[in-house]
């Protein structure tokens, strides 16, 4: 592959991968017959796009220093920041030689570490982007001329797709973080299945009981399992036929063992972008207290909020006045405070509004 293809190959590559820069870096500076070369990009929206990466001379331990002591004190990078996108300038021809030996950036740090002119420019500027790539000659080569300017420009609007186009899949791989992080918070176990049934996602709940493999699982094609033969025969069928022919298709999966354990119900309904939507409903999934979350939703007191998730529980008013040892006289009157906190008339309207709060929130009461 010709030496500019590499380097294009390399820019292009750096989209996704960090690992990519070090080498477009050094094609760019081999390019230009120089020492080192370094990409800056900031960008105030999205910090995840964040880069700063010299390679060459400009190793880790310059950009170190670099960082410590000389960032606020070197002119280059303002310069070129004020420089229009798709423009190139050598930093020798803005200053003159005077001007520049009595910078202190150039004598403490530029010139010791063996690089004399830069030859770069912005390749964004806006929306508080700022992206700017440079590379750095020493004294063993001549200074930059006209040609290699122009040569510089014609680079600039490959970097800057690239740096669009890092940006946007930066900005869908932190979507994708968050949904998956959405998915997890889920308590109830949740799998995305391609059209032919193999897993495409599963959420922490999802994974857990998949690792238990007791009626559900994975194959070695990745794709689920059902243990229970003619259960796994009809989820097949609703595989291949693309899902069941109106609303979502439930099915009972037995589990292993004697037989004495309730078994997994399995909800599968197409998904809208293809494939489809699992969600398993687990007998054996640990109940949580539900009363911080009705003080919370409902404004209840913590004595009627436990009172709610007894009845949730299915007790009765006499079984908790049993259970915590108060009156029924006192029970009662917690009873009508979350009939006033919730303005609700009826046990069983305080039932279905309560009821609905823990489900929409997933805590299985």
């Amino acid at each position: 592959m010709p030496a500019p293809d590499l380097l294009l190959a390399a820019l292009y590559g750096s989209v996704t991968r960090d690992d990519a820069l070090p080498t477009m870096l050094d094609l760019l500076a081999a390019r230009f017959r120089c020492r080192s070369a370094a990409f800056l990009y900031v960008d105030r929206l999205l910090p995840l796009a964040d880069v700063v990466r010299g390679h060459g001379l400009f190793d880790d331990d310059a950009q170190s220093r670099y960082r410590d002591g000389f960032a606020r004190i070197d002119p280059l990078p303002g310069l070129m920041a004020r420089l229009p996108v798709g423009r190139a300038a050598a930093s020798d021809r803005l200053f003159s030689q005077a001007e520049i030996l009595a910078l202190p950036f150039i004598r403490e740090f530029y010139h010791p570490l063996g690089l004399r002119e830069a030859l770069g420019g912005p390749v964004v500027n806006e929306e508080g982007r700022l992206g700017i790539v440079a590379v750095h000659r020493g004294p063993d080569r001549e200074p930059f001329g006209d040609d290699e300017i122009r040569d510089f420009e014609a680079l600039i609007p490959h970097l800057a797709q690239a740096v669009q186009l890092r940006r946007r899949f930066f900005a869908i791989a932190g979507e994708a973080r968050m949904a998956a992080d959405a998915l997890d918070a889920t308590a109830v176990p949740v799998l995305v299945l391609t059209p032919s049934g193999a897993l495409s996602r599963a959420n922490a709940a999802a994974r857990a009981l998949l690792a238990r493999g007791d009626g559900l699982a994975l194959s070695r094609a990745g794709r689920l399992e059902i243990r229970d033969p003619p259960t796994a025969r009809r989820l097949r069928d609703l595989l291949a036929a693309g899902g069941p022919a109106t609303g979502p298709a439930v099915l009972p999966v037995p589990r292993g063992g004697d037989g004495t354990r309730a078994p997994y119900t399995l909800r599968l309904a197409p998904a809208p972008a293809g494939g489809f939507m699992v969600q398993v409903s687990d007998p054996d999934r640990p109940s949580s207290d539900p009363t911080p979350l009705l003080m919370a939703t409902l404004d209840l007191s913590p004595p009627a909020a436990r009172l709610v998730a007894a009845l949730l529980r299915g007790d009765g008013l006499k079984d908790h006045a049993r259970r915590t040892g108060l009156s029924p006289n006192t029970i009662k009157y917690h009873l009508k405070a979350a009939f006033a906190a919730t303005r609700t008339r009826r046990q069983a309207d305080l039932v279905r509004l309560a009821t609905g709060i823990v489900r929409d929130f997933d805590i299985d009461s």
